[in-house]
């Protein structure tokens, strides 16, 4: 009959339990593919991406040109420089997205020239925004 060594009883319990112990440290992605939404039960914050100006060249009071909306803009909401939720505007600009509520940096992106535009806010109720990224029109 062997006999184990010494130690080795204990050495295997310890490997179990730093195992067991690392897995509950564990985390997943909340915005990995097939992850759950960040929070169905949370608070909407919808709102329109705008590009301005709309037109080129000077404004004119006699024929305005308002902005226009940015279909497919990226919108990203960050917590403590983390990013929680993302989405992309729709074809009239517009985007929703649901989270608990928080202060987030929210962030749209124009997709047809280089700009952004970034707004802190407070979600304690649910929140519409315009959001006008610079449409690189002079």
């Amino acid at each position: 009959m062997l006999k184990p060594f010494p130690g080795s009883v204990y050495a295997g319990v310890a490997v179990a339990l730093a195992v067991l112990a690392l897995a509950g440290c564990a985390q997943t992605d909340p915005l990995a593919p097939g992850a759950p939404s960040p929070s169905e039960s949370g608070l909407a914050v919808t709102g329109t991406v705008t590009a301005s100006p709309g037109c080129p060249g000077p404004q004119r009071a006699e024929s305005p040109c308002p902005d226009k909306p940015v279909p497919g803009a990226p919108v990203e909401l960050a917590a403590n420089g983390t990013v929680v939720a993302r989405t992309t505007t729709d074809a009239d600009g517009r985007f929703r997205v649901t989270v608990p509520a928080g202060t987030y940096e929210i962030t749209a992106r124009n997709v047809r020239y280089p700009s952004r535009v970034t707004e802190s806010i407070t979600v304690t109720s649910p929140v519409d925004l315009a959001l006008v990224v610079d449409s690189g029109l002079r």
